[in-house]
C-alpha cells in the first residue's frame, strides 16, 4: 500500500478513490498535504492507455473482419487487466510541487490540456457507441430467439466500450485539471483597456 510522502502513513485507495477533482494532486486523508504519483507510475498509465487502444483496435478488427479477431481481442483485454493490476501494486506517491511558468510557457502548456479534452471526449463517445452496439445487436435484436450466443461473442464490444468510456473520461478530467492548474498559476494581468478593467479610460 503506498504511503503519504509527508506523514509516511499508508493510504488506502478507497480513501481517495471516487472523489472527482480537477486538481492535479490528491490530499492525504491524514495530514491533508498534497501529493501526486511518481514519474514511473505516470509512464505505466500511458502504457495502459496504449494497451487499451490496441484492445479497441482489435475489437474493431473483429467487427469488420470477423471472429478470427476474437481470440487476440480477448487476450489483449486479459493482458490489459493484468498490467493494470500489477501497476496498482507498484504505485508510489511523491510530494506535489507547484511549478511557476512564464507567460510564453503557459500558452505552450495549454496545448496539451485542450488536446487531452478533445481526445478524451472522442474516446468516450466511441466507447459509448460500442456499449450501445452491444445492447442493440446482442440483446435487443436477439430478443425471443433461441440462439443467444451473441451475448458471449460480442462481449469484447462491451469491454471495449466500458474501457473506452473510462479512459476517455479520465483523459478529459486530466485535461481539465491541467488547464485549471495553469490558469491558477498566473495572476490576472492588468491592462488599461475598458475590456480588462471595466473602467473608462481618462
Amino acid at each position: 500500500m503506498p504511503e503519504c510522502p509527508h506523514c509516511k502513513k499508508a493510504i488506502d485507495g478507497k480513501a481517495i478513490r471516487g472523489k472527482l477533482s480537477f486538481k492535479p494532486y490528491k490530499s492525504c486523508p491524514f495530514c491533508k498535504q498534497p501529493f501526486t504519483v511518481d514519474v514511473s507510475t505516470k509512464n505505466r498509465q500511458v502504457i495502459a492507455t496504449v494497451f487499451a487502444l490496441i484492445s479497441l483496435a482489435l475489437t474493431l478488427g473483429m467487427y469488420f473482419q470477423g471472429m478470427d479477431w476474437l481470440i487476440p481481442s480477448i487476450v489483449s483485454y486479459l493482458l490489459l487487466g493484468v498490467f493494470i493490476y500489477w501497476g496498482n501494486k507498484h504505485v508510489v506517491f511523491v510530494v506535489y510541487e507547484k511549478v511557476r511558468m512564464g507567460t510564453q510557457g503557459r500558452e505552450s502548456k495549454k496545448i496539451f490540456p485542450y488536446m487531452a479534452i478533445v481526445f478524451g471526449t472522442l474516446i468516450a463517445i466511441t466507447g459509448a457507441v460500442f456499449v450501445v452496439m452491444y445492447v442493440l445487436e446482442a440483446i435487443v435484436a436477439r430478443t425471443g430467439e433461441p440462439d443467444q450466443s451473441l451475448l458471449f461473442w460480442y462481449l469484447p464490444f462491451l469491454f471495449a466500450g466500458v474501457i473506452g468510456m473510462a479512459i476517455g473520461i479520465g483523459v478529459s478530467v486530466l485535461g481539465f485539471s491541467r488547464l485549471r492548474t495553469i490558469r491558477h498559476q498566473f495572476p490576472h494581468q492588468r491592462c488599461p483597456t475598458t475590456r480588462c478593467t471595466g473602467n473608462k479610460l481618462r
